[in-house]
């Protein structure tokens, strides 16, 4: 598994390449855990290289976003390949989890949020 990290705005996007399971789950933790500590409440998962996720990986996003959302920031998933979109869809996770296509529609979301000033 591969981790990288970038800002976007207020955004921390972190994409993971390889398999989120038992193995490594607790890594991806530590950096979650890490990056709310130091403040930071808005957050994509970049999910467009993930190859494959167990529960332990799902169960770290669940925690996570508890903690997100009891901050008000926000949590976001984003580039499922189809595989991973199964799991979501058969765990009925894609109503708990904010769940976007790609980086275009996250732009979108933005200007959205946040309208130009007239």
């Amino acid at each position: 598994m591969q981790i990288t990290k970038r800002v976007k705005g207020d955004l921390e996007i972190l994409a993971i390449k390889g398999e989120l399971d038992l193995n490594n789950a607790a890594a991806v933790k530590t950096i979650l855990d890490r990056e709310i500590t130091a403040g930071k409440i808005n957050f994509v998962m970049d999910l467009k290289g993930l190859e494959y996720i167990d529960s332990s990986g799902i169960g770290v996003f669940i925690n996570t976003v508890n903690k997100i959302r009891s901050l008000k920031g926000n949590f976001v998933l984003m580039g499922l390949n189809d595989n991973i979109k199964r799991i979501f869809n058969l765990t009925k996770l894609t109503s708990f989890f904010r769940i976007i296509r790609d980086e275009m529609e996250l732009d979108l979301i933005s200007r959205s949020a946040n309208p130009p000033a007239p």
